[in-house]
């Protein structure tokens, strides 16, 4: 069942036509073209899901997804808590954008499948949100798939959003933060390099693994020992840690934040030039939320080549020209 909802997705936003289906399909800047019956399933869904975040009812908003979803979507529950934490009760109005819609059906032996995609915003004392709307408003066959498929929701100013990035074919609730902006991330950065210090200079091997993902800590080889390799190297007396020039890299897709971070390290006796890849936000896969790798190097940075650093692996690692030291 999971296919047929990938399908239906699918069908949204494919632009060809067949003799056994039809599609009606909008731009983001075009004006959208709904019928009256889809205006009213829009209105009525986002009446009920700004109640729902006003009154902070976790219910009401799950319940706005069909059974299928609701049987179904990965980490839901989690989802729902988050968004209404994240959003509050502070909700004032609702409104479309004018980025689009469309709609799409399908007609298989007289049975039929219409669902609409829709933009609109979410206005709070404080924010704006833009959300994107998928709902599957009937379905003759299979009323279980009749409802919400998916909520997308951002921080982002409508116009700055890049539809092209989207996951369309994962349904849910989905709160990404897509916009990690470089003062956010610094301030992630500076966190995680606070946490790490703190566990060199007190060479806890716990408050070092409390960093990674749970997923990570699991692929992990010989994760203690190389954690206690770290500790010979840097020592207890780390005098000061800063970004590196060009040193924060972040990519994103619709659930998951990625950051590449490269700072320098000095200890009393020595300097190091250390990369960290950390995924701050993935909600599509929260164990592998988290540190994946702490990697290690000798300065200068200039001369490290990044295209070797493998970031599909797991842990901490620590290169030869970090392991002999400054004597050579």
């Amino acid at each position: 069942m999971k296919k047929l909802l990938t399908i239906l997705l699918l069908t949204a936003v494919t632009l060809s036509v067949s003799g056994c289906g039809f599609l009606r399909e909008g731009s983001l800047i075009d004006l959208d073209y709904v019928t009256d019956l889809e205006e009213a399933y829009v209105q009525g869904c986002m009446d009920q899901v700004t109640e729902a975040l006003k009154t902070q009812d976790e219910q009401k908003l799950k319940s706005l997804f069909s059974r299928r979803v609701q049987k179904d979507a990965e980490n839901l529950d989690a989802a729902i808590k988050n968004l209404l934490e994240q959003v509050g009760d502070s909700v004032i109005s609702w409104e479309k954008l004018p980025m689009g819609s469309f709609s799409g059906g399908h007609l298989y032996y007289g049975s039929q499948s219409m669902m609409i995609s829709v933009w609109t915003s979410i206005k709070t004392d404080t924010q704006e949100y833009a959300v994107l709307l998928q709902g599957i408003y009937e379905d003759t066959n299979e009323p279980d798939n009749e409802g919400l498929i998916a909520l997308l929701i951002f921080r982002e100013h409508y116009s700055d959003l890049d539809a092209s990035w989207l996951d369309w074919n994962e349904p849910g609730l989905h709160f990404p933060r897509t916009m990690l902006e470089e003062s956010h991330a610094e301030e992630y950065v500076a966190k995680r390099m606070e946490q790490l210090t703190e566990a060199l200079q007190e060479q806890d091997r716990d408050k070092v693994k409390s960093l990674f993902s749970i997923q990570d800590l699991e692929n992990a080889k010989e994760l203690d020992a190389s954690i206690e390799e770290l500790f010979s190297l840097a020592g207890t007396n780390v005098i000061s840690w800063e970004i590196l020039p060009d040193g924060i890299e972040s990519w994103r897709n619709y659930s998951c934040v990625r950051l590449t971070t490269w700072v320098s390290l000095k200890t009393d006796t020595r300097e190091f030039v250390v990369m960290l890849l950390d995924f701050p936000v993935n909600e599509s896969k929260p164990t592998e939320q988290g540190l994946r790798s702490i990697h290690v190097f000798s300065p200068p940075y200039e001369d490290i080549n990044k295209n070797y650093v493998n970031l599909a692996i797991s842990g901490v690692h620590i290169s030869a020209d970090s392991e002999r030291g400054e004597e050579e």
